[in-house]
């Protein structure tokens, strides 16, 4: 079987994983530190404030070699000029420039998340990184 931890902090929605036998955290995801021991981050973090762009940069950071982070991002970092989707953006490159991981981002179709049990018509990509060191 797969050992497989879900990471909430509306309760709300926690209830809602715990109720479909999820083993749930309710701590900040951005504040957790170290490797986590898992082979895959799924997530799809809040928008507001770039903290997509946070999210998908922490999770790398946990992630052991060979293993993939998959995360939806809004639209907002792969057109705006803040420092923040800039910088997200060259991290990407860079990543993929020196060998240190396979990134794959694709648009998603326009509406794709409109008959979600949270919907939104908000614009998204997904994102897959593949660490390899």
């Amino acid at each position: 079987g797969h050992d497989i931890t879900a990471g909430e902090l509306v309760p709300s929605l926690r209830a809602v994983l715990e109720a479909k036998g999820f083993k749930v955290q309710s701590a900040d995801f951005l504040k957790t530190s170290g490797t986590l021991p898992y082979d895959l981050i799924i997530q799809n973090p809040p928008f507001e404030r770039g903290q997509d762009i946070e999210h998908v940069r922490h999770a790398y950071e946990r992630l052991k070699p060979g293993a993939v982070v998959a995360s939806i991002t809004s639209e907002h970092p792969w057109f705006a000029s803040d420092g923040k989707s800039t910088g997200f953006r060259s991290w990407l490159d860079n990543l993929t420039a020196s060998g240190k991981a396979e990134v794959v981002v694709e648009r998603n179709p326009e509406g794709s998340f409109l008959n979600a049990d949270r919907s939104t018509g908000v614009a998204t990509r997904s994102v897959w990184i593949r660490k390899r060191e």
